[in-house]
């Protein structure tokens, strides 16, 4: 572009259609209107710049959270151990979710952050949350109270039994 507009400076004529301010044609002078228009653009660079990062470090955010949100129901399936929360939150995030590769010849194109949860979902639960008591299979014997009681559960069960066939039957189970 310079070399066309040394060439129309040189020549004094003008192509058709192609505005070329004046002080482009080669006098060398820069008019107020070329520093403002300089100024704008240098502004708006700066806003293109700050927009930038603002939307990075919104998907960072989003990322996070989305990362956080698999994490964390894979913690309360048992998959996961809670220790594990915070670094599996940070690991997930930092993967890349935008590029995509093959794995192997026969699988579809993947990104590593999918990879990484479909692994977590194949994992097999290590913590069973909830109640672990299996108190109507184990029976103390040494407690009257609750041998009567699953005497009497054994008695409603089975049409007959009498109350020492049932507490036979429960000492030689236990």
């Amino acid at each position: 572009m310079d070399a066309i507009n040394r060439g129309i400076a040189s020549s004094g004529t003008q192509p058709e259609g192609v505005f070329i301010p004046k002080d482009a044609r080669g006098t060398g002078k820069e008019t107020s209107g070329d520093q403002e228009i300089c100024a704008a653009r240098e502004r708006l660079d700066e806003q293109k710049v700050e927009f930038s990062l603002e939307v990075a470090a919104f998907e960072e955010k989003k990322n996070r959270e989305r990362a956080r949100k698999v994490i964390e129901r894979h913690v309360a399936t048992g998959r996961l151990l809670p220790a594990e929360r915070i670094p599996m939150s940070a690991f997930l995030a930092a993967l890349d979710r935008t590029s995509s590769f093959m794995y192997a010849d026969d699988a579809p194109k993947t990104t590593m952050a999918a990879l990484f949860e479909r692994f977590l979902k194949s994992l097999p639960k290590r913590i069973a949350y909830g109640e672990h008591s299996h108190a109507s299979k184990s029976l103390n014997i040494d407690k009257p109270g609750s041998l009567a009681v699953a005497a009497r559960k054994l008695m409603n069960e089975n049409d007959g039994m009498t109350i020492d066939q049932a507490v036979r039957k429960l000492k030689e189970s236990s």
